[in-house]
């Protein structure tokens, strides 16, 4: 639930940056003409890497935040699996439990 709400938060950003993009892309060639006319390129050009840029930062914190939860995920379920032969070894030499009941539970 909470790696959702991150996801969601962080890719609405991104989205949000994405779009603040695509308008400045579209607006300056929409009004090409009068861009060329006023010698707007670099002013245009400067604003449209401005947006790419904080899109781009969106981008990064979508890839931080996936790659720590794949981290997390894959840190802590080997130790579970871990845990798991462990316990059942112990139980085991209690004789409590037979081997095949350990993997069926693990």
């Amino acid at each position: 639930y909470i790696i959702e709400k991150i996801f969601a938060r962080v890719g609405v950003k991104q989205l949000n940056a994405l779009v603040m993009v695509g308008s400045v892309a579209e607006e300056v060639l929409s009004s090409i003409k009068t861009v060329k006319a006023f010698s707007g390129h670099d002013k245009e050009v400067e604003r449209y890497h401005f947006h790419l840029k904080q899109a781009k930062q969106e981008s990064y914190k979508i890839v931080i935040a996936g790659t720590l939860f794949y981290g997390i995920s894959m840190l802590t379920v080997p130790q579970f699996y871990t845990l798991g032969m462990w316990y059942g070894a112990l139980l085991f030499v209690e004789c409590s439990i037979t081997v095949g009941d350990i993997f069926l539970i693990a």
